[in-house]
């Protein structure tokens, strides 16, 4: 499965076996979600950050929002370290 981020800030889970895809959320309320990285061991996580100033924790078995962080800046990327 393959995780994408759109331009309307929504999340899809994509088969790659199928191509089909599933809307997991729509998140980021304000402009763009930029950024979209999966936890490097713990393949149920996934941060994303954008144009609202919050980086957001999400569970993709939960299908929501675990943590959120705000900033007082846009973000463009996002990593795990």
């Amino acid at each position: 499965k393959i995780l994408v981020g759109t331009y309307g800030s929504e999340i899809y889970e994509v088969s790659t076996l199928t191509g089909s895809m599933t809307l997991i959320h729509e998140g980021h309320f304000d402009g763009e979600c930029w950024g979209l990285t999966m936890h490097p061991t713990n393949h149920d996580i996934f941060a994303t950050c954008g144009d609202d100033c919050t980086i957001r924790i999400w569970s993709i078995s939960f299908n929501r929002v675990l943590r959120k962080v705000k900033a007082d800046f846009t973000m463009r990327a996002i990593s795990w370290s």
